[in-house]
């Protein structure tokens, strides 16, 4: 065992913490707005946020423009943001997106936002064991044959990094490996029903032939 019972009883809690203590809340606020809930420090939670979280998300969500900062009240704009069962900031991209007719490409942008990494990690960087089969000493050649591979390796994973990196932002170069896969797709799309014309131009002239 990595710790003994006391340590566990002693400087472990018994319970993780609630979600909503240790996260942002802006979209627990939002969807409380919008089921018409005003006054959100004084809605009974089985584990109230701190009033500091509850003013942080309020701030956000009027930032955004989905609660009007004079009445506190929720916008028709954030009233759309709450049908999406996402971050408030992405479902304001969501919202502008639809209104000005690019929703397919946003909608690209958030799912490229909500996984941690479009790119493959780069290769582990651990040596290897040395393989008890080897002759004396050929398990430090192996190592060492091993690690010039991995270096290489990493070397070609950061090289192929660096062709998406945008200069000015992080966004612009998620936008374009976004952009580069939709265009890939498109093109296998393309190339998929050009082969499939060809096949049925293929099977109609052979039927013909038979018939003829």
């Amino acid at each position: 065992r990595v710790f003994s019972s006391a340590v566990f009883n002693d400087y472990f809690d018994e319970h993780e913490a609630p979600e909503i203590l240790t996260s942002p809340i802006d979209s627990t606020v939002l969807s409380m707005k919008a089921m018409g809930i005003q006054n959100i420090a004084r809605f009974p939670f089985p584990t109230p946020p701190s009033p500091d979280a509850i003013d942080a998300a309020t701030k956000t969500l009027e930032a955004l423009g989905a609660v009007d900062r004079t009445t506190a009240k929720i916008t028709p704009l954030g009233e759309g943001m709450a049908s999406f069962p996402v971050s408030p900031r992405f479902a304001r991209m969501l919202v502008l997106a639809n209104q000005h007719h690019c929703l397919r490409y946003v909608i690209s942008m958030v799912a490229s936002f909500a996984a941690e990494s479009l790119f493959l990690p780069a290769p582990s960087s651990s040596s290897s064991t040395d393989d008890p089969n080897d002759t004396e000493g050929g398990g430090e050649v192996m190592d060492e044959k091993e690690k010039r591979k991995r270096n290489q390796a990493k070397s070609k994973h950061a090289l192929a990094l660096r062709r998406w990196q945008h200069p000015c932002s992080d966004l612009l170069g998620r936008m374009k490996v976004v952009a580069a896969y939709l265009w890939e797709m498109k093109n296998k799309k393309n190339k998929s029903k050009q082969k499939n014309k060809s096949k049925k131009t293929i099977g109609g002239r052979a039927r013909a032939f038979e018939q003829n």
